[in-house]
């Protein structure tokens, strides 16, 4: 169950206190903030998604360079190998969907406001690498999309993007997902959790389509299997879907190729 005072209702940006966001994840590992974006728009974004989403554009789940997720990419990332540095069961499709390419999926306008969301918690000027790149770092906004039928990620921890974080200079590691299904309509069963100390949180519950969620990353979390009592088939549109806007380093073409940083 979600703890009430990690509920924040959202009226503006300007109305933001990163302080007071901050101290809520160190206390509570997590937060909620509610109604950041409508959800009659998120709906149309779920429509949009499912009309245009090309299954045969699915790349292997890994392999991918640096060049390749600064446009429109797309991979079903099934299998627990991550390029040798850890080992994640998952069954997820990522489609990077950056602000240096076209916005095939409509998330470009509320993912600019979601970015500034993280930006202003994490101690950023507003407008900070969202549509250039900024100190080595740019906004790798994506969608992942669970497919109904048993799309999950396992529990772990982000130890790849927490190093990006502190060597940015800041203190705490936020993860931010922007939900844009909402469990109930969208699919029934599993969903996001978190670990709050030792104790398992389904985020989800109270969370919708509309809602960000805001979690510590060094804390254990994932995703429950969705819909796990329908039959899977990787051409399933339906299911659940996020969008998440992680700042990346900015790699050359020649450097090592990007590790599957999914959460």
């Amino acid at each position: 169950m979600i703890k009430e005072d990690s509920i924040i209702q959202y009226s503006t940006l300007k109305d933001i206190n990163s302080n007071s966001i901050n101290t809520l994840i160190s206390k509570n590992s997590y937060c909620v903030i509610k109604n950041f974006i409508n959800k009659p728009q998120c709906d149309n974004i779920v429509t949009n998604f499912q009309q245009k989403l090309n299954i045969s554009d699915d790349n292997p789940t890994i392999g991918e360079t640096p060049d390749d997720i600064k446009k429109i990419y797309q991979k079903l990332s099934i299998g627990g190998y991550m390029n040798g540095w850890d080992y994640r069961p998952r069954y997820v499709r990522i489609i990077y969907t950056p602000f240096f390419d076209e916005d095939k999926f409509g998330v470009h306008d509320i993912g600019i406001k979601f970015c500034k969301l993280r930006n202003i918690i994490q101690g950023y000027p507003e407008d900070f690498a969202i549509n250039s790149i900024q100190e080595n770092l740019w906004s790798a906004l994506r969608l992942q999309h669970y497919p109904a039928g048993g799309g999950f990620f396992s529990k772990h921890k982000d130890v790849v993007l927490e190093k990006t974080t502190m060597e940015s200079g800041l203190k705490q590691f936020n993860q931010f997902l922007l939900l844009l299904t909402t469990k109930g309509e969208h699919f029934n069963r599993g969903g996001a959790f978190v670990y709050d100390q030792d104790k398992k949180i389904d985020l989800e519950g109270v969370a919708t389509g509309g809602d960000v969620i805001i979690y510590n990353g060094t804390n254990e979390h994932g995703v429950d299997d969705i819909d796990p009592h329908l039959t899977p088939s990787t051409n399933l549109k339906s299911g659940r879907l996020v969008l998440i806007n992680s700042l990346y380093k900015n790699m050359l073409s020649n450097e090592k190729k990007y590790q599957n940083r999914i959460k």
